[in-house]
């Protein structure tokens, strides 16, 4: 498992649950920050954070080689919310874990469609 991901050119990924991004819009930054414990976010390349919007599901991405946050959404919707709600959080985290404010200088925040504009 772990020594694969740790071959060159692969990057660290870490995954959350379905549960997280409604527990962090819900509920706040406290209500999910014992989610890592164990766990760095800051160690990884990408973290997969899957929403589910009621009837179809979304993915946002935090990339942070590209520093970027991308919300792939098949049904062509774009939420800048998510986007800025996860910002938010790797703040949060990085002031809780590390003890120090977390740069979000050249952070883009995007969302992708599917649905190709004609």
């Amino acid at each position: 498992g772990l020594e694969r991901s740790k071959r060159k050119g692969f990057p660290r990924v870490h995954a959350f649950n379905t549960f997280f991004f409604t527990k962090v819009k819900s509920a706040g930054y406290q209500a999910v920050k014992r989610w890592t414990k164990k766990m760095d976010i800051f160690s990884v390349d990408i973290i997969l954070v899957p929403i589910h919007l009621g009837v179809h599901w979304c993915l946002a991405v935090i990339d942070f080689r590209k520093k970027s946050i991308t919300y792939y959404d098949s049904m062509g919707g774009s939420n800048n919310e998510a986007c800025r709600i996860l910002l938010q959080y790797v703040k949060q985290e990085s002031l809780d874990k590390k003890g120090k404010e977390f740069n979000t200088n050249g952070w883009q925040l995007v969302s992708k469609g599917d649905r190709k504009s004609t």
